[in-house]
């Protein structure tokens, strides 16, 4: 006979397997059949200990705070990745963070000018995603990266992450390079 706790333990794996994305502790809670968060918190720290003693590709990770995902581990994404998952993130987006990544801080009436209103909704959601954190600053809001939101694009800091930036940019601008020594125009 499984106890209560290995039946509320099967659900949020279940939960987290099913979704493909992030969910927070009410909707754990939720799919468990929980009542206390503090019940949910000890089952997930349990969950997350578990995947890491086994030897496998998956893991359970906290995506900003509060928010948590079974996926499959970054050395085992090139393996995957064809298979059609739809992406956690839209590549617009990517885009919006990529910029404030960037040039943080950045004033998101900035972001706005530069990648259009639907840009609101984009900040919106990177917030709540725990990619990026926001102050207020006058009439707007200076945008910055979380640490979530710097391990992205593989970096722990804001030299990191400028290095890791430069790199994945540089075959633009060598293309770009290219184009002008030949005397192609833009």
């Amino acid at each position: 006979m499984v106890s209560k706790e290995q039946e509320y333990k099967k659900r949020i794996e279940a939960a987290l397997f099913a979704s493909g994305r992030p969910l927070n502790l009410l909707q754990l809670k939720s799919a468990a059949g929980v009542r206390k968060s503090e019940k949910v918190e000890n089952i997930l720290r349990e969950l997350i200990e578990e995947y890491k003693s086994r030897d496998t590709s998956l893991e359970i990770v906290e995506i900003g705070k509060g928010n948590y995902m079974l996926r499959v581990k970054p050395e085992y994404t090139c393996y995957v990745k064809r298979l059609g998952v739809k992406p956690m993130i839209s590549r617009a987006s990517l885009k919006t963070l990529t910029l404030i990544g960037l040039k943080q801080p950045i004033a998101q009436s900035k972001i706005v000018a530069l990648r259009g209103t639907h840009a609101y909704k984009q900040v919106r959601k990177l917030i709540e995603m725990g990619l990026v954190e926001a102050t207020k600053s006058g009439r707007s809001r200076l945008l910055r990266l979380t640490p979530t939101g710097l391990s992205i694009f593989g970096a722990r800091n804001d030299e990191e992450l400028r290095q890791a930036l430069r790199s994945r940019l540089q075959p633009f601008s060598s293309h770009e390079q290219n184009r002008e020594d030949t005397g192609q125009v833009k």
